[in-house]
């Protein structure tokens, strides 16, 4: 299946270090032609360039040439300012992007003006704003009592505008939030923390099952400041500045009323309340709307996998621990795919942002390691994230991940699934068609449920589960003709969008490295850099070596694909491959495998000769890969702990005979081979004129060439 996705012309596309543009595209594939000399053109195919797209020599860099991109770079050089920044100042980032949507939404209600003068009045609703953008209120409810919530501090009035105007000219990009100081602001006289928790108390009073009224609430509230300034008063402390009732009662009117009438008159009323009517979706591009939820499956299976329950004795596999498995499910809502499907047991933001990877990434080769006959290949960049209020979804991991590839994050309000009709449908489905089938099934209730016993029954692991769903969602569903697209089915609805072009593009191999990747920091030796064994190498790295006085290096592997890393040398980010061809395309499991069998021969430490890799790598067979792929989409996956006790478990030196000791540095690298370079086809359009002043310009005169090189050992 030849995949076409949608590039314009404000894309920029770096091809073997080469900026190319967008000129025009037809059935063959797409024409570029190069920046800096506008009159070569170059043609890729369709095919050609989604290999080139998930390798190291392509960088795909969406609206290069928009002016918010332009002013961006002004302020902090190339794109990518959150992926470069440290951690703590990624979610400072975050944190100054909510405190901006919180004025965008009070600004479009007419609230507030761009002056300090209207930021003030509305300071604590802008606050109450950004902390619930933030996640606070969902932080607070799943946190256990005594656990410590930090929230930052909101900025001054003039520090709110300065972030205002600098996400503006960043193009509305995060990227234009990221600094490195706090500007000063607001002189304005307001309470303190002490003063608005008093000051607060006034909803907690109103927002009651007795349902008093607003004057009532307020006059109890301006009580409790006059108890608490008597007591201070008789113990010598400062007293509180006690606020006016016209003050406690804008406080009251800027609460949210849906909030209000939730703990006044029950959410079932509140949701009667605040319905609000719509036409439906109007979704038409695929991927213009994909929506995530989790749901704990009503079946009871066994935590362990197919392979450990082979292993155990018959007396051990009824002490086994059972249970019900989270499922985490991502869906196109134009074309009614299953864009990524994942095991997990618990809650929790990792297999969420695992589930997030899938979306980005083709599952065809997992969908036959289920044994499915369907391709699973739907995937591309989201433009929109819509879930719900779930830990996983408001951590600010998940968020991170999203901002640092692009995508928005929208949550709809609390208690309206209908909202997010799709993935809900999904599950109902689930339910109706799939789960009578399984064994150990709980029902949707307990009075439907009667009296099976379904923890007695229980027997499917987690791979037979999730087999179950993939199978189902791959085979049955995406071939079964949907109501919502007019009787189509979401496989033909994805491949008519697909023969349209309207597929959006996959981020790059380098910008997944940077979003998902797992980093690691290396010193440079002789060879480059040693990461899990495998030594990576490139030119940046070898002059970093010889002339940069700092050692350490951040390195960003993903483990799906160890033929090659992206390293951080000299405030840029460069390719390194393996220095043997060996381990292109190999993923992490397959080399523990590959390690695992060695040790069975070897001592730990032991020097290795590359034709022993490559024989442990041929003795793994199709079933061995196959059962790694379903694994990986189980709670049995490979964790970031996995990784370290692993790479301090056991070393391994590759050895070459063919090596010369000897020899220079660059002799003892043997480069991978590169793919076939697109550029080489470039076609000028328009020769360079002959002029009698400069023989240069004569047919057939060569051009001078510099010869010039250095070899280190």
């Amino acid at each position: 299946m030849t995949e076409r996705f949608h590039i314009t012309a404000n894309d920029q596309v770096t091809l073997f270090h080469r900026a190319l543009r967008l000129k025009r595209y037809d059935d063959a594939g797409y024409v570029f032609e190069e920046l800096d000399k506008p009159d070569l053109t170059h043609r890729i195919g369709f095919a050609e360039f989604t290999h080139l797209l998930a390798g190291p020599d392509m960088v795909l860099q969406r609206d290069f040439f928009s002016p918010g991109n332009r002013l961006r770079e002004i302020k902090h050089g190339e794109a990518g300012a959150l992926t470069r920044a440290q951690d703590d100042e990624q979610l400072t980032a975050l944190w100054r992007k909510a405190c901006v949507d919180a004025f965008y939404t009070l600004y479009l209600q007419e609230k507030v003006k761009r002056k300090d003068v209207w930021i003030t009045p509305v300071e604590t609703e802008l606050r109450f704003l950004a902390e619930d953008n933030f996640g606070r209120v969902y932080q607070e409810a799943k946190s256990r009592a005594g656990q410590r919530i930090e929230i930052p501090k909101f900025p001054k009035p003039r520090t709110l505008l300065t972030w205002v105007r600098n996400y503006e000219n960043a193009g509305y990009h995060i990227d234009g939030l990221v600094s490195r100081y706090y500007a000063c602001g607001n002189r304005h006289r307001r309470f303190n923390a002490e003063e608005l928790a008093f000051i607060s108390r006034v909803v907690d009073l109103y927002a009651s099952t007795q349902k008093p009224n607003k004057a009532k609430a307020v006059r109890r509230t301006l009580d409790l400041f006059h108890d608490e300034n008597a007591c201070r008063k008789a113990e010598g402390h400062p007293e509180l500045m006690v606020p006016s009732q016209r003050t406690v009662r804008r406080f009251l009117d800027r609460v949210s009323p849906y909030y209000l009438d939730v703990k006044r008159l029950g959410i079932d009323a509140a949701n009667r309340k605040h319905i609000f009517r719509t036409s439906g979706l109007d979704v038409q591009m695929p991927l213009e709307r994909v929506e995530v939820d989790e749901n704990k499956l009503d079946v009871i299976s066994l935590f362990a996998t197919t392979g450990l329950l082979d292993l155990l004795p018959a007396d051990r596999l009824e002490t086994l621990e059972k249970g019900r498995r989270y499922l985490y499910l991502f869906k196109d809502c134009a074309t009614k795919c299953v864009l990524s499907l994942r095991l997990a047991a618990s809650q929790n933001a990792e297999d969420a942002i695992r589930g997030l990877k899938d979306v980005l990434r083709d599952k065809t080769a997992v969908a036959q390691a289920f044994g499915c006959t369907a391709p699973w290949h739907m995937r591309g960049r989201p433009f929109q994230i819509v879930a719900d209020h779930g830990v996983a979804f408001t951590a600010a991991n998940f968020k991170l991940a999203c901002e640092r590839i692009g995508v928005g994050l929208e949550h709809p309000p609390v208690g309206q699934p209908a909202l997010r009709g799709n993935v809900e449908s999904i599950f109902l489905t689930l339910g109706h068609e799939l789960m009578p089938h399984l064994i150990g099934r709980t029902f949707s209730n307990t009075k439907e449920r009667g009296d099976y016993p379904a923890e007695y029954l229980a027997s499917l692991t987690d791979d037979q589960l999730i087999m179950t769903i993939v199978s189902y969602i791959v085979d049955i569903y995406h071939r079964t003709p949907h109501s919502g697209l007019g009787g189509e089915t979401p496989l033909d609805a994805w491949e008519r969008h697909n023969q349209a072009n309207n597929i959006p593009t996959p981020p790059d191999g380098h910008e997944l490295r940077a979003a998902f990747g797992r980093p690691f920091e290396r010193t440079l030796n002789k060879s480059g850099i040693t990461l899990f064994g495998i030594d990576y190498s490139c030119d940046e790295l070898r002059d970093a070596y010889l002339h940069s006085p700092t050692r350490k290096v951040t390195v960003r592997a993903d483990l799906d694909n160890l033929g090659w890393v992206s390293v951080s040398v000299g405030g840029q980010t460069v390719p390194a491959r393996a220095n043997e061809h060996i381990f292109s395309g190999m993923n992490y499991a397959e080399w523990q495998e590959i390690r695992r069998n060695i040790r069975q021969t070897h001592r730990a430490n032991a020097e290795v000769h590359i034709e022993q890799i490559r024989r442990a790598y041929d003795r793994i067979d199709g079933e061995v890969r196959k059962a790694m792929l379903r694994n990986d989409c189980t709670p049995f996956y490979i964790k970031d702990e996995d990784v370290l006790r692993n790479e301090r478990s056991m070393r391994l030196t590759i050895r070459r005979d063919d090596a010369d000791p000897d020899a220079p540095l660059e002799n003892l690298i043997s480069p991978p081979e590169l793919p076939t370079n697109p550029l080489a086809r470039g076609k000028r359009i328009s020769p360079k004129p002959y002029t009698p002043d400069d023989p240069g310009t004569a047919p057939g005169t060569p051009s001078p060439k510099k010869r010039w090189g250095f070899n280190d050992d």
